[in-house]
């Protein structure tokens, strides 16, 4: 948070990369702070660049625009809405847009789903250490100026899968990727004109997007949908912990 007031001495322009970049490098330091205190590595916090990590960010930016991408239809097409394809966008302005997404997940990532989360898993499980650190990851949006409703219902909802994916592969490059993918996604359409977006959303009847008005359906589906997948991966997992516990004992 801290971070977000240091990214204003920046352009504009830079103003996604500096706030990503300094709250990642804070990330590090406190973790590196606790980890100290613990007599700890940073691997045992899942915080470890390994030969894995390239696949497992690759198979996260897979897993998280399939979700978000999935959720979005539903608003699409229970909504009433079309999208219509951007042909002036460049490559060069939607890496530039989007890049610097990576660090603002991974700054997130640390904070939520490295020390602290594996820290609460080894004390109290994984089920108890997943819903606490989404809960607390739902808090600090909410603190952060979003609205009751985004933040303690998507955020938090997203925080449990993130969470998930975490415990999944005791380490963040996995749900760093989700983080990405699905910032990213809904980063690739706009009601407004488009400028590195890819589309822009569209009554599909023709009338003016001003018309438009969101339903509980389309505002409370596709987030318990995720819910639901989210709840059911967590139980697997935990499950499948206790059957290896099991038979290791």
């Amino acid at each position: 948070m801290l971070s977000s007031i240091g990214k204003q001495l920046f352009p504009a322009s830079a103003e996604r990369w500096a706030y990503g970049l300094l709250g990642t490098a804070a990330g590090l330091i406190t973790t590196l702070l606790f980890v100290r205190i613990d007599k700890l590595r940073f691997a045992e916090v899942g915080v470890q660049w390994h030969g894995q990590t390239v696949q497992r960010f690759g198979l996260g930016v897979l897993i998280g625009a399939l979700v978000m991408g999935s959720m979005a239809a539903m608003v699409f097409v229970l909504g009433g809405l079309t999208l219509q394809w951007n042909s002036q966008v460049s490559l060069a302005q939607l890496l530039m847009a989007l890049l610097p997404l990576i660090p603002l997940a991974l700054m997130e990532e640390i904070g939520f789903r490295g020390y602290a989360l594996q820290k609460l898993r080894n004390a109290m499980g994984i089920r108890a250490a997943i819903w606490i650190t989404a809960l607390l990851f739902g808090v600090y949006h909410l603190v952060n100026g979003w609205t009751w409703q985004a933040a303690m219902l998507g955020t938090t909802i997203w925080g449990l899968l993130f969470a998930w994916a975490a415990c999944k592969q005791q380490g963040i490059a996995l749900s760093t990727g989700i983080h990405f993918a699905a910032n990213m996604t809904t980063s690739l359409y706009t009601t407004d004109k488009p400028t590195f977006q890819l589309w822009q959303i569209q009554m599909a009847d023709g009338s003016s997007m001003h018309q438009y008005k969101e339903t509980w359906i389309t505002a409370w589906l596709p987030n318990m949908a995720l819910l639901l997948l989210s709840v059911w991966l967590i139980e697997r997992l935990v499950k499948q912990q206790k059957l290896s516990t099991a038979v290791q004992s």
